[in-house]
């Protein structure tokens, strides 16, 4: 444990004649403590919280450091975190200090960061002028293009059909303008692999074993586990292997068509994410997409012309801000959801901005014309 204390200075007297006016103590080495995150106390929910999260998911490896951290903070009044030359250090009320590891360092250090987006949004919460004036802006654009660009490039793709999924993350306003931080969603990696698997009930049978979990998300009314387990209870059939296939295929699609209609972020799964942005400025809270739906013969349109849903309205009311982008073949719109926190549904609190544009249609139409599936 290192302490910083006062330290004791000597001083000097010149020999002979007394006092001498021009002295100057002897240069001494003091440590460098230069504020990591200001001198604000670590923000509760980082040492009460986030390093139990941590210690759980043994986190980079990282579970024993912070298991010890997590002991040293408690009870402690007015935590700060300091940078020791190249590291970072814990500090109390009363001086007693913790040194922290690199990698522990850094993680908490951008983990209070990130909650100090929280803390700058409620002191100066961010109007529906504001956003607007972000979302229209050139910056806010294109980063909502880059969204719909990459979610398309990373769609769905099954023999005849194409999903291009929703994803969503969290989204701040600071000195860089209007960021999107995507988080993952965990079920989509099961998802793909089930679409490489369609028509083989064997393969489907072994990720349903290899994923337990992640398949009740995606599949969550059992209806693909029971349509594998009675095909693979039937009696080889040459004759019905053509149709058994297309089964599955339809049932493939209908299964991954639900499950990539929505957005499911789990908090647990937060750390990598949130430890791996450079936080600034203030939170601005939920944000998920509406991608553009492929239709068969009728090609691609645009999203659900009954945005925002339901179940987003209900997230707002419960979470606050969840900023919903809807994807246009022209443009997009972006839901502000901001006031329906803690109230009721209201149509007339639910504010949409919208941006429209020939260049947009363009690109976009382009990458669509790209990313059309071939026939079966």
């Amino acid at each position: 444990m290192l302490r910083t204390g006062l330290s004791v200075l000597t001083f000097a007297w010149a020999s002979g004649s007394g006092y001498c006016g021009d002295w100057a103590p002897a240069p001494i080495e003091v440590p460098k403590l230069s504020a990591a995150v200001g001198r604000r106390p670590v923000h509760p929910a980082v040492t009460e919280q986030m390093i139990g999260m941590i210690v759980s998911q043994d986190f980079r490896g990282l579970g024993a450091e912070a298991k010890a951290v997590g002991e040293w903070a408690k009870g402690r009044q007015h935590v700060v975190m300091l940078r020791h030359g190249d590291g970072r250090v814990l500090m109390d009320a009363f001086g007693d200090s913790l040194r922290l590891s690199s990698g522990l360092g850094l993680a908490l250090e951008r983990l209070d960061r990130y909650m100090g987006t929280t803390v700058s949004a409620e002191s100066y919460p961010i109007s529906h002028h504001e956003l607007r004036a972000a979302v229209l802006s050139p910056q806010g654009v294109r980063s909502i293009a880059v969204i719909f660009e990459k979610s398309i490039a990373d769609r769905l793709a099954m023999p005849g059909a194409v999903k291009v999924l929703e994803v969503g993350g969290e989204a701040t306003l600071g000195k860089n303008g209007l960021e999107f931080h995507e988080y993952p969603d965990n079920s989509r990696v099961l998802m793909r692999k089930i679409g490489e698997r369609a028509s083989d009930p064997v393969g489907l049978a072994e990720l349903f074993e290899q994923y337990p979990e992640a398949i009740k998300v995606v599949d969550d009314r059992g209806n693909l586990r029971a349509k594998v387990a009675t095909i693979l209870k039937l009696p080889k059939d040459p004759a019905k292997a053509e149709l058994r296939r297309k089964q599955m295929q339809d049932m493939v699609e209908c299964v991954l068509e639900n499950a990539g209609s929505g957005y499911d972020f789990n908090p647990a799964n937060m750390l990598e994410p949130v430890t791996s942005v450079e936080w600034n400025g203030r939170h601005v809270g939920q944000w998920h997409t509406h991608p553009p739906y492929w239709l068969g013969s009728s090609g691609w349109i645009p999203a659900s012309p009954s945005d925002p849903s339901d179940n987003d309205i209900g997230i707002a009311i419960r979470n606050g801000q969840n900023l919903t982008l809807a994807f246009e073949l022209d443009g997009f719109d972006l839901y502000d959801l901001s006031q329906l926190a803690g109230g009721k549904p209201d149509a007339s609190k639910i504010l949409k901005i919208s941006y429209r544009s020939q260049q947009w249609e363009q690109h976009f139409k382009a990458i669509l014309a790209a990313s059309t599936p071939r026939s079966r």
